[in-house]
């Protein structure tokens, strides 16, 4: 039996957005209705509904397939697009279009790091640690940087770090496993010298996000900031709402400084209030 056509209204589309478990952006191109997730920073993965931006209108019957693709800023595609038609069980098909497009997009994307990595000329011999990965030659240097925003004031502090080998570990322990990778971590407690959190893998290309945090947008998105505003500096595109702020040392005490007015100022608050 053919699977019958079913007429789907904005509030329905909205609910099922509402809903899922990433967070849309409602957008239009042209006069349709859209929903846009970023998967990383340029890189958006796009569901055209078919209905009017403006209203609840949409295509004529034949012309009227939800689809669902993912492109780079300037529009140059990653996915083809992925139709879901109009029938009974869109929901659930929908969502399954949106994991494929998504997971075709997410390894395209590593493919294409792997392949810039894979092009980068070997470092001249020096002297050190055995290392299982080559170092990544992104023009971003080890230490830690708070990034502020420039309109609210809200902060959050990150620490890249290469991981060098242990000899007194196992040889299938972390680091000797990844010695020579470099990690980007986030702070989440108040020692800003050791409560970091890993959160991803400083590549040649961006950040990739560990499996844990890879569907979540505000750590994604933070990362993505930490990559292009330390990699551009002031020709970053977001300088204008973004500072990135480098660690700083206590004129006192020597220790580190991660906060905004702490850095500014060269004291920290207990060493200020002495």
């Amino acid at each position: 039996m053919a699977a019958r056509y079913t007429k789907i209204t904005r509030d329905e589309i909205q609910s099922f957005f509402d809903g899922h478990s990433l967070e849309w952006t409602p957008n239009r191109t042209g006069d349709e209705l859209c929903f846009d997730y970023t998967i990383t920073l340029g890189v958006t993965l796009r569901v055209a509904t078919s209905l009017r931006y403006d209203g609840d209108l949409c295509r004529t019957k034949g012309s009227d397939a939800i689809r669902t693709y993912a492109f780079r800023d300037g529009d140059r595609g990653i996915v083809k697009s992925m139709t879901t038609k109009r029938t009974q069980n869109w929901r659930r098909n929908l969502a399954d279009r949106i994991d494929e497009v998504r997971q075709l997009a997410e390894f395209r994307i590593e493919d294409e790091m792997e392949r810039n990595a894979n092009r980068t000329a070997p470092a001249e011999d020096e002297v050190r640690p055995t290392l299982r990965f080559e170092p990544v030659r992104a023009e971003i240097h080890n230490g830690t940087y708070t990034i502020k925003n420039r309109q609210t004031g809200e902060h959050r502090t990150l620490d890249i770090k290469t991981v060098l080998p242990d000899d007194t570990r196992p040889a299938d322990h972390f680091k000797n496993q990844n010695s020579g990778r470099r990690t980007v971590g986030l702070l989440t407690g108040p020692d800003n010298t050791s409560n970091y959190t890993m959160v991803g893998w400083l590549e040649e290309g961006g950040i990739r996000m560990t499996q844990r945090y890879r569907d979540s947008r505000p750590t994604r998105a933070i990362t993505s900031l930490l990559f292009d505003l330390a990699l551009h500096g002031d020709d970053s595109v977001f300088t204008g709402q973004y500072e990135l702020l480098k660690e700083g040392r206590c004129l006192r005490c020597n220790r580190k400084l991660t906060t905004p007015e702490s850095i500014t100022k060269g004291i920290g608050p207990i060493c200020e209030g002495m």
